[in-house]
């Protein structure tokens, strides 16, 4: 009995599938799994060498999200 995202905006995690595909569409951060199991690979294959690594990250703006309204109470 929530409106989305009129009241409650929802965000997640990973950009899959099923993000595009519910109603609303889904608001997520889309990372680069392919190059996430590389990388892991390699650290892999070096020794299991492990330094702090980012990988870039997207935003993929949907409908799940709005901007904050003012609560006129």
């Amino acid at each position: 009995g929530i409106a989305v995202p009129g009241e409650l905006s929802v965000a997640g995690f990973d950009d899959t599938t099923l993000a595009r595909t519910v109603w609303p569409p889904l608001t997520t951060i889309h990372q680069p799994m392919a190059e996430l199991a590389r990388t892991a690979t390699e650290i892999l294959i070096a020794g299991g060498d492990i330094n702090h690594r980012r990988l870039p990250h997207t935003l993929i703006e949907r409908a799940s999200v709005a901007a904050p309204t003012r609560n006129s109470e």
